[in-house]
């Protein structure tokens, strides 16, 4: 088992609080690709947001390693049909389902006054993983895009991206657990 190797783009690319996006790669058969995105809850509101108030998502990636997940991340499973697959992993760390392209000031809820600024840049984290899928891995014969949650939301719009770039590729797109998200204590929709 090679494991993973992790990469920080810099650039543009960012978590909600200002720290560095950084993504996973695993090496295996160079013509079957999976890209994972991960998922966490999103936010849209001081509330949802600050990582003070408990938000549902993760706002920096930090010391996160994939290889405390399992199911289609089991390599050593012989009954795991993508066991052999070359595979980017993306985290979550913008509160947008890996979409967003906006800096978001949201008012104080405290007496401090001070405003939050969140990240919302989940847009360029993912053109960082793309770009990365599409040099190290220049004709997959195979494709298959998935995520969970905040991951599986955004997946089939990848997954048309990932099939435009390559066109000779088979491109499979399964979204998991892509349930709707919680409504605000008025009843008010994000």
């Amino acid at each position: 088992d090679p494991g993973w190797n992790e990469f920080s783009p810099g650039g543009d690319t960012t978590c909600a609080d200002g720290s560095d996006y950084k993504f996973f790669a695993r090496p295996g058969n160079p013509a079957k690709l999976l890209v994972y995105l991960q998922g966490g809850g999103g936010c849209w509101s001081r509330e949802t947001c600050d990582e003070n108030l408990s938000p549902s998502y993760n706002i920096r990636i930090g010391d996160f390693q994939p290889n405390r997940y399992s199911g289609i991340f089991e390599f050593d499973n012989p009954a795991n049909p993508v066991a052999d697959y070359s595979v980017v992993f993306a985290p979550y760390c913008t509160g947008d389902v890996h979409l967003g392209a906006s800096d978001t000031v949201y008012d104080p809820v405290t007496d401090d006054g001070v405003p939050l600024t969140i990240h919302h840049q989940g847009f360029r984290n993912m053109q960082a993983v793309l770009d990365f899928a599409y040099q190290e891995f220049p004709g997959p014969q195979e494709i298959f895009v998935t995520g969970s949650s905040a991951g599986a939301m955004p997946s089939p719009y990848y997954a048309v991206r990932l099939a435009e770039h390559y066109p000779a590729a088979r491109v499979t797109q399964l979204g998991d657990g892509a349930g709707g998200y919680r409504r605000s204590a008025d009843g008010a929709r994000p």
